[in-house]
């Protein structure tokens, strides 16, 4: 009380004050019946998920080590299973396609993280998006059998200027939509250890829209509802009609995925990617927050 004698105000407003000790107990209470056995539940919530997921792991693992420790054997018992139940000319079909199968896999997903790998150390380096392109155009690995890639990959990079450079590889091209219509822009192809690539320089407009995909795109629905896939033209007549009802480009990415994915029946048969990029204008957004008006409102 000495260091405010000379306030008054301050001095009788501390001697006035008084603690409701009934309400506080009774609020630590509530806390322990509910707050506390709100953590405790979620927080056994979330051990019993990790202790799921580790052990999920854990077994998943222990049966890849035994398969691959045992794969001589396995192979040869499995192979005794064919010709017990399959002709000979039957069972080196099956052993043939599944050959192919292992090949082709083990390349794709060797492809796949070679290209992940390559681009992030070269991006993380700084090294500009030609000579990641040159880079790897010249590792990505090929099939010999079906003569095609087995990662590909459409880049596009738009300039603060409004320059644009985009290429493409192995991949359907990107479909353009300026001022209401599809738009074919000129491009240059570029031939690296025997891959041809795309390369396309242009302006951009405010309004217009890039849709980049992987060949599931134009393939979706093909042998099922429809007899040859959905075709470039078909999905760039959809595209351009899903770009007057939405100007969000995630908004249209989830429109065109959620369209593969009909077509497919909801079983994807091959790797279907959309990316989709719009020039807009620059929209400055102002947020305030504060507490509500009434205390009573404040959750």
């Amino acid at each position: 009380m000495e260091t405010f004698h000379n306030n008054k105000q301050i001095a009788e407003w501390i001697q006035n004050l008084e603690f409701d000790w009934n309400s506080i107990i009774g609020t630590a209470v509530d806390f322990l019946k509910n707050g506390a056995g709100n953590v405790l539940n979620s927080t056994v919530a979330m051990a019993r998920t990790v202790v799921n997921v580790l052990m999920n792991f854990f077994i998943a693992l222990v049966f890849a080590v035994y398969i691959l420790l045992q794969k001589e054997k396995l192979t040869v018992q499995v192979q005794k299973v064919f010709y017990a139940f399959l002709s000979a000319k039957m069972v080196k079909k099956v052993l043939e396609v599944c050959s192919l199968s292992y090949r082709t896999f083990a390349s794709f997903v060797t492809g796949q993280c070679l290209e992940a790998v390559i681009l992030g150390t070269m991006f993380l380096e700084g090294a500009s998006i030609e000579a990641c392109v040159e880079t790897i155009a010249k590792t990505l690995p090929v099939c010999k059998v079906r003569e095609v890639a087995y990662a590909t990959f459409s880049i596009l990079q738009i300039f603060h200027n409004g320059e644009a450079y985009l290429v493409e590889f192995d991949n359907p091209k990107c479909v353009f939509v300026r001022d209401g219509k599809i738009v074919d822009y000129p491009y240059e192809e570029r031939v690296i250890e025997d891959k041809t690539i795309r390369e396309y320089r242009f302006q951009v407009e405010l309004k217009d829209c890039f849709v980049l995909m992987s060949d599931g795109v134009i393939y979706a629905g093909v042998g099922e509802l429809l007899n040859f896939g959905w075709t470039w033209e078909s999905m760039a007549e959809y595209t351009l009609k899903c770009t007057k009802e939405t100007l969000s480009a995630s908004r249209l990415a989830a429109m065109l995925s959620q369209a593969c994915d009909d077509l497919y029946g909801q079983k994807p048969g091959d790797d279907t990617t959309v990316a989709v990029a719009r020039v807009i204008e620059r929209r400055i957004l102002n947020i305030f927050t504060g507490p509500p008006t009434h205390k009573e409102d404040d959750e």
